[in-house]
């Protein structure tokens, strides 16, 4: 990259024939292009501190490598690294791995208690039972699908995006399900319509989004 001329001035310029000979210097800034890739595709990017307009960089900068991964992922390696110094052409390579909620629904039974209208708030309320028939289970979480028509979860903890189908309301259960526990979770409804509650459960657990 062009760095100065030794009189000064812009890059480009015009100058008089002087009476004297005279020589003009330019001095020019070695630069290293540093690439990224990812892999799979679509599981993240990779961000480089300070940031490059052009992706190439003054040899000799040091530049912090951060692996930001997409929704229902999370960051893995790096190579070659996180702090890195341009002394030559750089590939930064970032792996991300899958973060999905695992399905535990052979593993629980689900009991669901009647449905009560509360009069003060108009809301509908109903008690579901999870029981955990294996090992114990983190992060619980209860997964309402294919909800009637007319039928809204008050306030739910949140909808699935990585386990699919995804944009289903879930409530948390638990932290943690002992072997042979069983946990009981309130969710309140409100219902447009006559249509009967109805719907299909799905419990996730572990470290992944759901």
């Amino acid at each position: 990259m062009f760095a100065s001329w030794s009189q000064g001035g812009p890059k480009g310029q015009t100058v008089t024939v002087p009476f004297a000979d005279t020589t003009y210097t330019a001095s020019f800034q070695a630069q290293h292009q540093v690439t990224t890739s990812v892999t799979p595709t679509g599981g993240g990017t990779v961000s480089l501190s300070p940031a490059s307009p052009d992706g190439f960089y003054n040899a000799g900068t040091a530049v912090t490598a951060t692996a930001v991964p997409a929704a229902c992922y999370t960051a893995g390696a790096i190579t070659p690294g996180a702090n890195l110094t341009v002394n030559g052409p750089l590939s930064v390579a970032a792996n991300f791995v899958p973060s999905v909620a695992t399905d535990v629904n052979s593993q629980v039974t689900v009991n669901r208690q009647q449905v009560q209208f509360v009069s003060s708030t108009g809301q509908y309320r109903q008690v579901i039972r999870v029981r955990n028939n294996g090992a114990s289970l983190a992060n619980v979480k209860l997964v309402l699908d294919n909800l009637a028509t007319g039928w809204t979860t008050v306030s739910p903890a949140g909808l699935t995006q990585c386990a699919t189908p995804a944009g289903q309301p879930y409530a948390t259960v638990a932290a943690t399900i002992a072997s042979g526990q069983r946990v009981d979770v309130t969710v309140l409804y409100t219902r447009v319509g006559t249509t009967s509650l109805s719907y299909s459960t799905r419990v996730l657990a572990g470290a992944g989004q759901p």
